[in-house]
């Protein structure tokens, strides 16, 4: 056996073990003052998730099992088992409400998208007022929903300024806030003019990142416009284009101010999301909290699984 070998061993084991002293050492070393921001920041973000996050879902599940309302504190609470889900399998106007949420979801994600990778490509490559056009976009952002919402609505009005315009061509004028099925495009018109500057920022950085190289290798290889966007510009933008996807996706299952300023959830109710009904069944005259924490705990669990699905086959397609 060679005997330079067994004499190497144990100075290499010799070696780490310093090497995991030195470590710890520096770690001991951590000034306290460090180690207090370090734990402060924890512990506040902690209590900032329990009390904003896990209580209420806490809450919300037990609540679902009981008959609670606003007005508990003047009578007792009582549990009631099924009877509220029972009561959400038999509600048609809650499966309504949820099928317009899905019309918004399906309808107003790929123009969001669309419009938002449009614009952010537009501004990626003007050279003259970038700043200025990026901040006058996303000033439609900043506005507040319900303000921008009812200014919306009087464009959209019987004799608004859309109706207006349309009734000069000599065409009929629109009934966007009287007939559901355009009453529904109106909400979702509005949602896409609302959001689409967020993810337009999103994709901005996006593009801002991108690597130069490979767009010039397709360019001296010959690819044209198209074929550059589809295969290289739309390849380095997945990340950000997933990211747009889920959160348009959340964000119009959860559609709610723009409800409450374009239509009302009328005309007849036809146009309410199932975040509206939930929180007029919740919050309304008639309160009835735990029939509404039904509501929210079925919509977590279509968001949940949506998004789910959304995240697998954008890997599906990744592999």
């Amino acid at each position: 056996m060679d005997m330079g070998n067994m004499a190497a061993r144990p100075l290499a084991r010799s070696g780490r073990a310093a090497g995991r002293l030195g470590r710890m050492g520096r770690i001991m070393k951590v000034a306290p003052s460090t180690v207090l921001f370090v734990g402060g920041a924890v512990l506040l973000a902690g209590v900032y998730f329990t009390v904003f996050f896990y209580y209420p879902f806490v809450q919300n599940l037990y609540w679902m099992f009981t008959d609670f309302t606003l007005l508990s504190f003047l009578h007792p609470t009582h549990w009631v088992g099924l009877a509220n889900f029972n009561t959400f399998f038999h509600d048609a106007t809650a499966h309504q409400a949820f099928v317009s949420s899905f019309i918004y979801a399906v309808a107003s994600v790929p123009l969001i998208v669309v419009v938002a990778l449009a614009l952010a490509l537009a501004l990626h490559h003007i050279t003259v007022g970038k700043p200025l056009l990026r901040v006058l976009v996303f000033l439609t952002y900043l506005m507040p929903t319900i303000a921008s919402g009812l200014v919306f609505r009087q464009l959209l009005g019987q004799y608004g300024l859309i109706n207006s315009y349309v009734s000069d061509l000599g065409l009929p004028r629109l009934p966007w806030l009287t007939d559901a099925l355009w009453g529904q495009a109106a909400i979702v018109l509005f949602f896409v003019w609302k959001n689409a500057a967020f993810f337009m920022i999103i994709l901005l950085a996006g593009l801002s990142n991108m690597n130069a190289a490979l767009t010039e290798a397709a360019s001296i290889d010959g690819a044209g416009p198209i074929q550059r966007f589809l295969n290289v510009t739309i390849p380095q933008l997945r990340p950000a284009l997933l990211y747009c996807v889920i959160v348009s996706t959340i964000n119009a299952l959860n559609i709610y101010p723009e409800v409450v300023a374009v239509t009302q959830g009328g005309p007849a109710g036809q146009t309410r999301s199932i975040m509206y009904y939930m929180l007029d069944e919740g919050f309304g005259m008639n309160s009835k909290v735990g029939y509404a924490s039904v509501i929210a705990f079925f919509l977590f669990i279509v968001v949940l699984v949506i998004t789910l699905v959304q995240m697998r086959v954008t890997r599906f397609y990744e592999n």
